[in-house]
């Protein structure tokens, strides 16, 4: 486009650059007279930088869409869990305690069944919401599929993992989730574990916060229940 614009004294204009949801119109041109023929070398050199800035914006919005649950904006499972490895290595390194809850919706078929699965994706990117609200900032929270999700949290205790969770558990249980045509009353059950400077791989700590995760099910449901062997450092 370039060789064609400059042999005949020509310009590209740039009018537009067009970001979509699965791809990118990078640019929309109209070639226009070259009136500073000198200028025409930094035109190039613009125009390509543009298109470089393009190229960028193009990359991060395909890497934030691979990391990223589409219903509600979290992370999604692959980037908690590798994330999460990593995260969980640093800490055994540093020997400082990381906790792990994952958490999930009681009867949410029933919620689905009842209101339809619209109300059941508003119910969830709503709880999304909460979660964010309810972490600290350098948690990493994550939908783990379906209902459940999942919170890696650096450096904490387990009395400050119980206090989070329970932050948490209280603002859904006391919030009405309303799609504009239902209002719904949810709960969670929490399951936690903590490791301080164990030989745990992060797998098996992910099953022992899911197991704890079933025992409140089983003694429940919206409740917190630390696994067995969960210390308190």
């Amino acid at each position: 486009m370039f060789y064609i614009a400059g042999k005949h004294k020509k310009k590209l204009k740039m009018h537009r650059k067009e970001f979509k949801s699965e791809s990118i119109t990078e640019a929309q041109y109209e070639l226009v007279d070259d009136i500073d023929s000198d200028g025409n070398l930094d035109e190039l050199v613009l125009q390509s930088a543009r298109l470089f800035e393009i190229a960028d914006e193009k990359q991060k919005l395909f890497h934030h869409q691979s990391i990223t649950d589409t219903l509600t904006g979290l992370y999604n499972l692959r980037h908690v869990l590798d994330m999460g490895e990593r995260t969980f290595e640093h800490a055994k390194k540093t020997q400082n305690p990381i906790a792990i809850l994952i958490f999930d919706i009681d009867y949410f078929k029933l919620v689905n069944d009842t209101f339809g699965h619209s109300t059941g994706d508003v119910v969830l990117r709503k709880l999304a919401d909460i979660s964010r609200q309810s972490v600290r900032e350098n948690d990493l929270l994550a939908r783990y599929g379906g209902e459940e999700f999942v919170v890696i949290l650096p450096n904490t205790q387990l009395i400050r993992a119980m206090e989070i969770a329970e932050r948490l558990r209280k603002e859904v249980e006391t919030t009405t989730f309303d799609d504009g045509k239902n209002k719904v009353q949810i709960t969670i059950s929490i399951g936690i574990t903590c490791v301080y400077n164990e030989e745990l791989s992060f797998d098996a700590a992910l099953k022992n916060a899911d197991m704890a995760l079933y025992q409140a099910k089983h003694e429940g449901r919206n409740r917190i229940t630390a696994h067995k062997n969960t210390g308190h450092g």
